[in-house]
């Protein structure tokens, strides 16, 4: 039997894996299938007291700020300010404060679980739209729009499946192109 991963981390931090928690084309809503949202919660380190609405919600809060920034939208559209101002709040929350325990410095927030996961996740999605603009992205594959941190100039995919699959799509419409005209002149 095949085993599918629905879940494959492709950014570079969380609030970008969470964000791609959102349902397209080839993949449910991981966040609102009880078995999809248990593998993700293990691999993220999300709480357990934190609901599947509360996750989705914050998800939203942070697509609706990343995906535009994705996009090319500057930070400083008023578009965005709204969305902004709640990634904000979110992550003033749950402020941390520096401790030493075990002979390590450690950083403790001052919160409940679900509420210090919020404020981390959200402080991660602020940074990633304020520092990797330009470098963040949607793939360009019809029905993905995964979002994931380019290294390469030319990246368009989240990933080699996503590739692969346009590739594909682009050499059928070739094929396919000319047996259309056919029948239409036929």
């Amino acid at each position: 039997m095949t085993r599918i991963d629905w879940w494959t981390a492709v950014g570079l931090d969380l609030s970008i894996d969470l964000a791609n928690t959102a349902p397209d084309l080839d993949r449910p809503d991981l966040l609102l299938h009880p078995i999809l949202q248990a593998g993700w919660r293990r691999r993220s380190g999300a709480p357990d007291e934190a609901t599947a609405d509360r996750l989705v919600d914050l998800r939203d809060s942070i697509r609706a700020v990343l995906v535009p920034v994705a996009s090319g939208v500057a930070l400083a559209d008023p578009g965005l300010a709204r969305g902004i101002a709640g990634l904000n709040r979110l992550a003033a929350s749950a402020p941390t404060v520096p401790q030493i325990e075990d002979g390590e410095l450690v950083y403790v927030a001052r919160a409940s679980p679900p509420d210090a996961f919020a404020a981390e996740v959200a402080a991660a999605a602020l940074e990633t739209a304020a520092g990797r603009r330009g470098r963040l992205r949607a793939c360009a594959r019809t029905g993905c729009g995964r979002l994931f941190v380019t290294t390469r100039a030319r990246r368009t995919w989240c990933g080699d499946r996503c590739g692969t699959r346009a590739r594909v799509a682009r050499h059928r419409q070739t094929i396919d192109a000319p047996a259309r005209r056919a029948t239409q002149t036929g």
